[in-house]
């Protein structure tokens, strides 16, 4: 097939620093190119990846409404071009009112953020199923009473299994947290349970200026360099280091998150999880098998002591069969080739 997937104008594919879902785009180039599949790519105009079969970009990287518009018109102008067999979109939904009558190609619209069910209806009623489905990364961000729910499909996020591997010989001696310093990512909660556990915490994210004050009052106190460390940003080589010898990583969040893509890398490193039951955690984490969940960090603090009768190859077995990028990729291709039948 010839697949044309486009991606936020906001940032490159693969992100410079953070950025889930360009990596995740990224990786899905080359799954579907191992599979014998032409990929176009419609991105930020600093993307690359040598794989591609064609690459455009959007004209506008912070559309407003008439930017939008010409984005929308861009995409329109690159379908006509290229002639996609299916398209993939992890753009804006309102961008595929441009190719209604442009093309008949199968269009999957991806999220991975909350989902408007006014929007995705109103999509629903202009192009007919054959035409448009919808995935979504977790089953929580779906409503069972949403209508056209046959349309919807669910496909976890992946993480690069081949390079994300565990490290032998590390001792299992502190904690980790990996994400942006802010308030519902749960880093003040992952001080308070590498404290009360006596845990040494290393803690890795960037800081957005608008959390500045944040870290300056409730993390920068108790950051001491031994038990409570904050290495900075880290890119993703930095990542395997940080998972190595790690007793397991803390995924604390105080909101519904829609996927937490390193809690698959940690898997990947062999690195259970400690977490609580919001978001995607119930759908990621099996008790007794790849980490722990609860409802409270009270509830987790009963778990730790057992984090050793976890297996590293039972994290590394699951992340692989989930998350890899053959998987996922696999998963996608499925829906992909039966739209494109249709």
């Amino acid at each position: 097939m010839k697949i044309l997937l486009t991606a936020d104008p906001f940032i490159p594919v693969p992100p410079i620093e953070y950025g889930g879902i360009e990596r995740v785009i990224y990786m899905l180039i080359d799954g579907y190119v191992q599979c014998g599949h032409d990929v176009i790519l419609l991105a930020h105009k600093d993307s690359h990846h040598e794989k591609l079969t064609q690459r455009f970009s959007w004209p506008h990287e912070q559309p407003k409404r008439i930017q939008n518009l010409v984005n929308a018109f861009t995409l329109r102008r690159v379908v006509r071009k290229t002639q996609p067999d299916v398209i993939h979109s992890f753009s804006r939904l309102q961008y595929l009112l441009s190719i209604r009558w442009a093309t008949n190609a199968f269009t999957l619209q991806c999220y991975q953020r909350q989902i408007s069910p006014k929007t995705t209806s109103l999509a629903a009623r202009i192009f007919p199923s054959h035409r448009l489905q919808f995935s979504a990364c977790g089953t929580h961000m779906i409503d069972p009473n949403w209508p056209h729910k046959n349309r919807w499909h669910v496909v976890y996020n992946c993480t690069d299994t081949d390079r994300l591997t565990p490290i032998e010989g590390q001792d299992s001696e502190h904690f980790v947290f990996l994400g942006r310093i802010e308030p519902i990512k749960g880093i003040e909660e992952a001080i308070t349970l590498a404290k009360q556990t006596g845990t040494p915490l290393k803690i890795a994210g960037n800081i957005e200026p608008e959390h500045q004050s944040f870290f300056d009052q409730k993390v920068l106190p108790h950051i001491d360099g031994e038990d409570i460390q904050y290495v900075g940003t880290v890119i993703d080589q930095q990542k395997h280091v940080l998972f190595a010898g790690a007793k397991a990583f803390l995924m604390l969040i105080q909101w519904e998150e829609p996927f937490g893509i390193v809690m698959a890398e940690a898997l990947s490193c062999g690195i259970p999880i400690l977490a609580l039951d919001r978001g995607s955690v119930p759908e990621i984490v099996k008790n007794g098998i790849n980490g722990f969940r609860g409802q409270s960090l009270e509830e987790l603090l009963s778990s730790v002591d057992s984090l050793n009768s976890i297996s590293k190859e039972n994290c590394r077995r699951d992340a692989v069969k989930r998350f890899s990028i053959p998987a996922i990729a696999g998963q996608y291709l499925k829906i992909l080739e039966k739209g494109a039948s249709l």
